[in-house]
């Protein structure tokens, strides 16, 4: 597979690859999220998740780079991304039976509504 160019394509594809691995393995992304990790507050960098937050928080960084995102803290974006895409995850998986647009429009609302992307 090709690495786009695009930068809002690459974010696209990274909240896609995330939400996909947290359907298709709900299990393993139960456990990512369990309290009884035991996560060290003293190792930062080392911590479940972590590098591919941070890339989260790159991909981000370069769609305001790229102006195609609102200008404001990718940080902070990110994070609110990532709320909403655990929020996709959760729900989905707990309310299998429930009448959910496709995940691509879902994705879609999350990016133009927490950092501002055009629809696709």
């Amino acid at each position: 597979m090709q690495r786009s160019t695009d930068p809002a394509r690459r974010l696209r594809a990274c909240c896609d690859a995330y939400c996909r691995f947290g359907l298709e393995h709900p299990g393993h992304y139960q456990v990512r999220f369990s309290a009884g990790l035991g996560l060290d507050p003293a190792r930062p960098g080392d911590r479940p998740g972590e590098r591919v937050f941070d890339r989260l928080v790159a991909a981000v960084d370069a769609c305001i780079a790229a102006g195609v995102a609102r200008p404001r803290d990718p940080h902070f974006t990110a994070v609110s991304i990532w709320v909403a895409l655990h929020g996709i995850v959760a729900l989905r998986t707990s309310r299998p039976n429930h009448a959910w647009p496709p995940l691509e429009a879902l994705i879609d609302a999350v990016l133009s509504g927490q950092a501002g992307l055009p629809q696709s």
